[in-house]
């Protein structure tokens, strides 16, 4: 009857039950029910059972399933931990640490895993599930005791276990324990991206840039459509230094994501790393938009001056100062001017920059451009003014009274040939 009429089983039984009030029918009537899905009735049926002087755990078991079928997980947790306590089974146990830590009721969850493993026949799963959950909780030391019990690389531990071994690995900053089983997960035929993308990373941390670089190449070739490829890519140069290839990496994953406008903006710092102002200059402008500000402007120069480019750097440091005469905008024009060679408008940005802001670093530039444009005494006047700062440092008043010395021979030196 069971086998081919269900509802009608979960009747007849129901009956029965309530006829005999023995346990064992009313037990068969609520799993009958459990299987119609059910809850309610499951549940009044064998709540039944619960109170009785001598439980089963299997009834238990049955409420504890009644309850997560309402999902109501904390009330599951809760007939699933009476289970354990009858049976002292590790896999109630580890059942019920789960549902605690689904509640976040993390050191329930803690000591039912605890006992989970405590028994002879452990599971590796029971294992890291319990480590995950000290992790979790920043208990580190312990979690490293337990991750010492297990053996993932075991042939009937599967890729999934093995790979959340490794997870946990990593995450006690230990990666000389993950290593071996991330290699033999990426020694698999079908090996998925994340443990590629994680192998790839170890092998970076422990220093093994060989076996990193092919893994990187079999990621990119396996899994080219995949943007967390190319920016696995672009991290592994960054690592080596080699930011023309990080640049080259950047490029495919702006592609990917052609909407979010930082890709831009670290694609021209690659580029402006890897020596090529240009390019950085125009990626930076196409990440900035139209409405530019005057930090942005600034980042600006200072890209083109990177790559001596002073005609462009010269252009936006005047917008710069169109939109703030400040000390510091006047003296990045006197640097772009003297790079320039024009050096009376270089003395002349400088001198306004000092009017703003007497700073000693200034007045040296001012003395070097004015000694260009064969002012010396406006430039022994620069020089003075160094020497005289309140606060200055030695190597500037040093450098001050070198070339104080030498315009004063150098005047001498003219009077006495007229």
């Amino acid at each position: 009857l069971i086998k081919e009429d269900i509802p009608r089983a979960a009747d007849s039984m129901e009956r029965a039950a309530m006829l005999s009030q023995n346990p064992d029918h009313i037990y068969r009537a609520g799993v009958l029910r459990l299987q119609l899905k059910q809850a309610d009735r499951a549940i009044t049926l064998l709540s039944k059972l619960e109170n009785l002087p001598k439980i089963k755990a299997e009834w238990m078991v049955a409420l504890a399933n009644s309850w997560l079928l309402k999902e109501h997980y904390l009330n599951g947790a809760r007939y699933m931990e009476k289970a354990a306590n009858i049976s002292g089974k590790g896999e109630h146990y580890h059942r019920a640490g789960m549902l605690y830590r689904l509640e976040s009721l993390l050191d329930k969850s803690i000591a039912m895993l605890q006992k989970s493993v405590a028994v002879k026949k452990v599971k590796q799963l029971w294992f890291v599930d319990l480590a995950s959950v000290l992790v979790d909780v920043e208990r580190e030391s312990e979690a490293v005791s337990v991750m010492a019990r297990t053996d993932l690389l075991k042939r009937e531990v599967g890729t999934q276990l093995r790979y959340r071994g490794a997870v946990v690995w990593l995450n006690l900053q230990q990666p000389e324990k993950a290593y071996p089983l991330l290699k033999s997960l990426s020694a698999e035929k079908n090996a998925h991206s994340s443990w590629l993308n994680s192998f790839v990373k170890t092998c970076v941390e422990l220093g093994r840039m060989d076996e990193a670089y092919k893994s990187l190449t079999r990621v990119l070739n396996s899994f080219p459509g995949k943007v967390e490829s190319w920016k696995l890519a672009v991290w592994f140069s960054l690592q080596q230094g080699d930011y023309v290839a990080a640049a080259a990496a950047k490029e495919v994953v702006s592609k990917f994501e052609p909407e979010n406008p930082k890709h831009l903006e670290e694609l021209s710092k690659f580029y402006l790393l890897a020596g090529v102002p240009a390019e950085a200059a125009k990626l930076y402008r196409q990440s900035i938009g139209s409405e530019i500000s005057q930090e942005e402007i600034r980042h600006l120069v200072d890209i083109y001056l990177s790559g001596q480019m002073h005609e462009e750097a010269l252009l936006h440091a005047e917008k710069m100062i169109k939109i703030d005469e400040n000390a510091a905008n006047w003296e990045s024009l006197g640097d772009i001017y003297y790079a320039l060679r024009r050096f009376e408008d270089s003395l002349d940005a400088y001198s306004k920059s000092i009017e703003l802001e007497d700073n000693p670093a200034t007045l040296i530039k001012a003395g070097y451009a004015a000694m260009k444009a064969e002012k010396l005494t406006k430039a022994a006047e620069m020089f003075m003014g160094v020497i005289e700062s309140a606060e200055v440092e030695s190597s500037l008043v040093d450098s001050a009274n070198q070339n104080l010395a030498y315009i004063n021979r150098v005047i001498e030196w003219r009077e006495g040939i007229n």
